[in-house]
């Protein structure tokens, strides 16, 4: 559905946050080519993946789940 980009100041590493709309979705991007060529595309040596659920959010029509019209 969405990725955001994050930095974190101190260290300088960068993150890469996916939301997926499913656990079908995650699990076909998981398995995708795309997915392979992520850690040489963005040179990652270093790779901490983590798992999370969605609980809400706090701006439902902000983000990367709001629903946008079409132009």
């Amino acid at each position: 559905v969405q990725k955001v980009y994050g930095r974190e100041a101190a260290t300088g590493y960068y993150c890469g946050i996916y939301f997926f709309d499913s656990a079908d979705a995650l699990e076909r991007y998981v398995g995708s080519e795309l997915a392979r060529t992520i850690p040489s595309a963005y040179e990652v040596v270093d790779i901490r993946k983590e798992l999370y659920d969605v609980l809400f959010p706090l701006w439902p029509d902000r983000g990367p789940f709001a629903e946008v019209e079409p132009a």
